[in-house]
């Protein structure tokens, strides 16, 4: 199942990475990929015996597409897959899966651009689509929800390095065909990430 989505994402990384420069070169517009750690905070998965599943801990890679409104302001879309399977307790089993998470947020730059490094807050909306063996079995496996962030932008000649932590806030509400159902949960994954900035535009 892996191997579909993160072809998947690879076309993506290599579609920004080609984003044609006639047109970035009339926008402000920088190409991001990034790399950096998938941590889950809730269990996905929580009935009344005890018994968990819960993703695990995995590597992430993106990238991010972002547009310069103004020296403050900016407007952003990102996408990351990790192949993160399911633990499961009480003798539950788990198995193996992955996730995409996209968002499109707006940025908020809190220190001028004169300095060398620039604090920024993000928020916006976000989707998350698990995909992987045990998944197969549910519906509902797409949620929608929010991406807030906080990171640090620093300049490094022409480029930008950037680290961020990030949290995905969604509810979610997986359907069994054998008539099991979790109830809406509220999931939070975070990201940190470490990404380098590159401007296409002016």
């Amino acid at each position: 199942m892996r191997g579909p989505r993160c072809g998947t994402l690879l076309g993506v990384i290599a579609a920004a990475v080609l984003f044609p420069r006639d047109v970035a070169a009339q926008l402000p517009v920088s190409i991001t990929p990034a790399i950096g750690v998938y941590l889950p905070v809730t269990s996905t998965i929580k009935v009344s015996d005890g018994t968990s599943a819960k993703q695990t801990t995995a590597l992430a890679i993106g990238a991010r597409i972002a547009l310069k409104a103004s020296v403050l302001f900016g407007l952003e879309g990102s996408v990351f897959y990790t192949g993160s399977d399911v633990d499961a307790t009480n003798g539950a089993t788990g198995g193996d899966a992955s996730l995409l998470l996209f968002s499109l947020r707006g940025i908020y730059y809190l220190t001028p651009p004169v300095l060398p490094a620039r604090f920024y807050l993000a928020a916006g909306g976000a989707l998350v689509v698990r995909d992987g063996d045990f998944y197969e079995g549910f519906n509902g496996t797409s949620d929608l929800g929010g991406n807030v962030a906080v990171g640090l932008r620093a300049g490094l000649g022409s480029v930008g390095v950037r680290i961020e932590v990030e949290d995905y806030v969604y509810p979610v509400n997986l359907k069994s065909a054998g008539g099991f159902e979790t109830g809406s949960r509220l999931q939070n994954d975070l990201v940190g990430s470490l990404a380098l900035s590159i401007p296409f535009g002016p």
